[in-house]
This record gives structure tokens, C-alpha cells and sequence, in this order.
């Protein structure tokens, strides 16, 4: 169930970056949203896993220390790691794009997306620490600490589940949310 929430949220994020039109900068346009505005054109017009893949893995290569790398780390784990049945190769290329990244809110998104990888190759993972990290510039919202929880109960880490579901619950009040 979580891989078809997960692809059919991926479809609608990379359908949308397709359709974004080309804007046209009065001013100076950042190189890094010159690439990413070309990669959306480019991605927008491919359909297959095999086809989008390597110009993800070509952008997520190059800018492995910007927020678009947390973006594309669940195109990563989907296109690569389940579509193209290559697990090992998406957990790799995850790996090496979190150790270049020093974001703590895009390593916790590439972490999200690299642990069921991790746990599948029966690579180490450590999704706490990715958690921690980013706690400790802010608080998680109750969305990130559901996908923690039942990361690590779908891992069979139930402590850790735990941990994270309770810190959940303490959330789940009206204001809480409306905080969040």
C-alpha cells in the first residue's frame, strides 16, 4: 500500500513538474534553477522508468547538495529501486547523494527514501539519526513522524516505531495540527 501511495505521489510530482512552464527570468537565473527548470523540460517528456532515470540520476549527480536532491530521492527509490527492479543501484546512488548533502531537511528526505532500500538489500540504515538530525533544527511534524513510525514498523524496528508513533499521538490534537 505505501508503494502505490508513494508512486502514485511521485507521478503527480514529477506530471506537475513536467507541465510547469519555462519561465522566463528578467533578472539573472541561478544555475542551479537553470538545471533544475531544463531537467523538468527534459523529465516532462519522457515516460518510461528507463528513460526518466538517467536524467534524474544525471541532476541528482550534480547538485547532490541542494533541496532538489531530497526531492528526486523517492523518484530515485521508485523508478530505480522498484520499476527498474534495481534496489541495490538506488540504494547506492542514495547513499552517495546523502553523504554529499549537509541539508538536515533534505538528508531526513533522502533517508525517508533510502531506508526501505536499505532494509530490502540488507544494507545498514539508520533512520533515527536522520530524524534526530533534522529535530534538532526543528520540530518534525506529525506527517514526518507517522512516515518514521511506520518506516520502522514496516522494518520490524519496533522501538523505534514506537518512539515515533508516541511522539505522533502527541500531535494529533486539533491544535497540534493546525500548529504543524
Amino acid at each position: 500500500m505505501r508503494r502505490i501511495v508513494i508512486a502514485a505521489g511521485l507521478m503527480v510530482v514529477l506530471g506537475f513538474v513536467g507541465a510547469c512552464a519555462k519561465q522566463e527570468a528578467v533578472e539573472e537565473v541561478d544555475p542551479v534553477e537553470q538545471a533544475w527548470a531544463e531537467f523538468r523540460e527534459a523529465v516532462g517528456e519522457v515516460e518510461t522508468a528507463e528513460e526518466k532515470m538517467p536524467l534524474i540520476r544525471e541532476f541528482i549527480s550534480e547538485y547532490p547538495d541542494t533541496g532538489y536532491a531530497g526531492i528526486l530521492a523517492g523518484a530515485v527509490a521508485y523508478y530505480q529501486g522498484h520499476a527498474m527492479e534495481d534496489p541495490v543501484g538506488a540504494h547506492a546512488l542514495l547513499e552517495e547523494t546523502l553523504a554529499k548533502n549537509n541539508d538536515p531537511e533534505t538528508r531526513f528526505q533522502i533517508a525517508v527514501a533510502l531506508f526501505p532500500l536499505a532494509v530490502e538489500t540488507g544494507k545498514p540504515a539508520d533512520l533515527d539519526a536522520a530524524a534526530s538530525e533534522l529535530a534538532a533544527t526543528r520540530e518534525l511534524s506529525f506527517p514526518e513522524l507517522i512516515d518514521v513510525a511506520d518506516l520502522a514498523v514496516d522494518a520490524e524496528h519496533w522501538e523505534t516505531g514506537a518512539t515515533y508513533a508516541t511522539r505522533a499521538l502527541d500531535k494529533s490534537t486539533p491544535e497540534a495540527f493546525l500548529a504543524d
